[in-house]
């Protein structure tokens, strides 16, 4: 039978070539694997891949094992099959068949950024045994798409998600891929990482299956949170939420009352993330906004490290 590993060569993707079915997932490994110790999951969010990790990941390899993997049709994956869901459930399910085909034995320490928060929680929901902690990174929670969150939060989601959808239809004739070539994009917090991975990080992030993919799971993001609601529970696991502590930019048509109330209504509910467990701590990445693992990475591997370190005393 044919390893379900496979060396890339495809665009030099730093990883491997996971067959997961259908398709195939790029997974980056690095760092050594210490006995006992939980094997490190980055989950990026929505549009994010492997290479938004590139300035957490090589210092968290030197003190575990580390993993970055893109999801289907991000970074150098393959497409996912045409009609499978992108909601949360499914990322669970396809970071699990990942871990399984690529035999990377649990137990797994989760670390997911804005919807990869999702994945990370629902993974963790349908394999408590085999889930030792988890860092949550300026998370999605669920009820920004209740009455929690002021309609104009709500509003703003329904309508990056129409501009999303123009911008995956725009991908499929080269436009936002020529406006890469003519460096016309803004780079936001991408512009920390060094210049050939902001390169790759541009022209693999605007590619037509990103942003095909990036497309369907914000359209998905409404039924993502109802599979969240009431589902998990971290028990007693170690578990840290990073939010950030600069705002973001303000939504089209959003005032600046609204975009403060916004503000305050989603650090309380980072707050209740930080309740799914008994051990769960709340810290803030005061110069940051949402791209924490980007403005302040030490921020992550720092907690990462914490985390390790509580579970490997538990052991002794």
């Amino acid at each position: 039978m044919q390893s379900a590993l496979v060396q890339s060569t495809a665009s030099a993707a730093p990883g491997m070539l996971v067959d997961v079915g259908s398709y195939r997932l790029h997974l980056l490994g690095m760092g050594r694997r210490m006995p006992g110790q939980p094997a490190v999951i980055l989950v990026a969010g929505a549009g994010g891949f492997s290479l938004t990790w590139s300035l957490v990941q090589p210092v968290v390899a030197q003190f575990a094992q580390v993993y970055s993997y893109d999801r289907g049709g991000y970074g150098w994956s393959d497409s996912a099959p045409a009609g499978m869901p992108r909601d949360a459930a499914c990322a669970a399910r396809e970071l699990d068949t990942l871990l399984a085909r690529a035999r990377i034995a649990p137990p797994y320490l989760l670390v997911g950024h804005s919807f990869g928060g999702f994945v990370a929680r629902r993974y963790a929901a349908e394999h408590p045994q085999d889930v030792a902690g988890m860092v949550l990174v300026d998370a999605d929670h669920e009820d920004e798409w209740t009455e929690r969150f002021p309609p104009a939060h709500r509003n703003g989601l329904r309508l990056v998600t129409r501009m999303l959808r123009v911008m995956a239809a725009l991908g499929y004739i080269g436009f936002p891929q020529a406006l890469v070539r003519l460096n016309l994009l803004p780079l936001g917090s991408l512009a920390r990482l060094p210049r050939e991975t902001r390169r790759m990080a541009v022209r693999l992030g605007y590619s037509r299956s990103s942003l095909a993919a990036l497309a369907s799971e914000f359209a998905a993001l409404e039924a993502s949170s109802a599979q969240m609601r009431g589902s998990d529970n971290l028990g007693d696991r170690p578990l840290v939420v990073i939010r950030h502590g600069l705002p973001g930019p303000t939504a089209p048509g959003v005032s600046a009352e609204q975009a403060a109330q916004i503000e305050r209504t989603a650090a309380a509910a980072q707050a209740d993330l930080a309740r799914l467990s008994s051990r769960g701590k709340l810290i803030t990445a005061e110069q940051s906004g949402h791209d924490i693992m980007l403005d302040q990475p030490a921020v992550i591997s720092d907690a990462i490290r914490t985390l390790l370190a509580e579970i490997a005393d538990e052991q002794t």
